[in-house]
């Protein structure tokens, strides 16, 4: 590129690398110096050239000082290029190197290719294993997102008594080859996904587990989805860390030390409930709307609280407002009892699951890095049967404890009178 004034010809001698060989037509070369001639009405000669291959080459700026050079080197990520002499002046690794030298400065260029690792010529980028468990057999679809480096067949192995149902490569059926329980997919070179519907036969029991998959290499970010029927009634997960975790647990633990305290402590004297009466009576209205057991608490509370009031002492109004207080916390307990009884018979508990994006009926386990064995989850329940018999106890229960709970508390809230009237008094 021309850096003086313009409106002249110019001719000046390039110094070429060893073993260069310009490509570009109606150049002159001789003597290995490419001689560069720009016309008056020229301000740049560009030429390509090719170099034979070698892991190492120098660079060597000009003498003089009528040639400025810029060198500017793009190497491709496919190898590591190492540079000795002038420091890089401009870009980061991995993007065009510049350099400025000065007249008789040089700078070697060292280039190696990286040897390769042995390993597979093809890899699971992300999977998804989603599960819907029967009374008999148990359905579940495989996604596979996996990138080949060439057409090859690889193998994924289910239990021998699996019943391929369908097969998708690229969004395109194809025919299952199913032989000595494993299924033979004929992949193509590039991304693709790989989707496989099939039927074991796992029933629904006390622990029900995810089928045992093998797949042909190790993968990443693999998921695990769990559709929890409701004939079942979910008590505990396992599986990896990233998933559902049962609450109620935790809650009914800390009920338990609530219950514990609630009592020891118990302002009534007549009116008053022993530790497994406390424990039995909130435990399923936790399972069910955990609001309403602080509405017995208090209800509870206050009701027992009324057998040391002094009626006597309080004014017509005070005691008027008492009772109407707690006549609408007695009311606000029947309802809790009864709306107990009814989403206990009819209803389904609440677990209180959480984690990895999973609710009550629906649990996701996550596993960022796995083996060729598929990663294992699954659940411990009981059928939903079991659920409606203890609250059809509780339920009996109740009501008997309501008539005997019923008299203390109406002995507790008539202490002194149920309403007071206040008499005018005479002058």
């Amino acid at each position: 590129e021309r850096l003086s004034p313009s409106g002249f010809a110019k001719t000046i001698a390039i110094a070429l690398l060893p073993d260069e060989r310009p490509i570009t037509s109606g150049l002159e070369v001789q003597a290995g110096q490419l001689t560069a001639r720009l016309g008056a009405d020229e301000d740049r000669l560009e030429w390509e050239s090719t170099l034979k291959p070698a892991n190492a080459f120098t660079l060597r700026a000009a003498p003089g000082f009528n040639l400025a050079e810029v060198w500017k080197i793009d190497a491709s990520s496919r190898f590591e290029t190492f540079y000795k002499g002038i420091p890089q002046v401009f870009g980061e690794p991995g993007d065009q190197a510049v350099f400025l030298p000065f007249p008789g400065e040089a700078l070697e260029v060292r280039v190696n290719l990286p040897k390769p690792i042995a390993g597979l010529d093809w890899a699971i980028e992300s999977s998804r294993l989603v599960l819907k468990p029967g009374d008999e057999r148990m359905a579940g679809v495989l996604t596979l997102a996996l990138r080949s480096l060439s057409a090859q067949i690889q193998a994924v192995e289910f239990p021998k008594d699996t019943r391929i149902r369908a097969l998708k490569i690229g969004g395109q059926a194809e025919p299952a080859d199913w032989r000595d329980g494993k299924l033979f997919l004929q992949l193509k070179p590039g991304r693709q996904e790989v989707v496989i519907e099939f039927e074991t036969p796992i029933p629904l029991a006390l622990v029900t587990q995810a089928p045992n998959i093998t797949l042909g290499a190790s993968s990443v970010n693999a998921r695990v989805t769990m559709a929890i029927p409701y004939s079942r009634w979910p008590l505990f997960s396992f599986g990896p860390v990233v998933g559902p975790a049962v609450l109620i647990w935790g809650l009914l633990a800390f009920l338990a030390v609530v219950a514990w305290g609630l009592s020891r402590y118990q302002p009534g004297t007549a009116f008053r409930l022993r530790y497994w009466e406390w424990l039995a009576l909130l435990a399923p209205l936790c399972a069910l709307q955990a609001w309403q057991a602080l509405e017995v608490v208090i209800a509870v509370l206050a009701l027992q609280g009324r057998e040391r009031v002094e009626a006597q002492n309080l004014r017509p109004w005070t005691f008027n407002l008492l009772q109407l207080v707690l006549g609408i916390l007695a009311l606000f307990f029947l309802v809790a009892m009864i709306a107990g009884v009814k989403r206990g018979l009819l209803g389904v508990p609440d677990m209180m699951v959480a984690g990895g994006g999973s609710s009550n009926w629906q649990w996701i386990w996550y596993q960022d890095r796995q083996g060729m064995d598929y990663v294992s989850a699954g659940m411990v329940s009981l059928p939903m049967w079991v659920w409606k018999g203890l609250m059809l106890v509780w339920s009996f229960w109740i009501a008997s404890r309501l008539i005997v709970w019923g008299k203390l508390a109406w002995a507790a809230a008539s202490r002194g009178g149920m309403w007071r009237i206040e008499t005018p008094t005479k002058s």
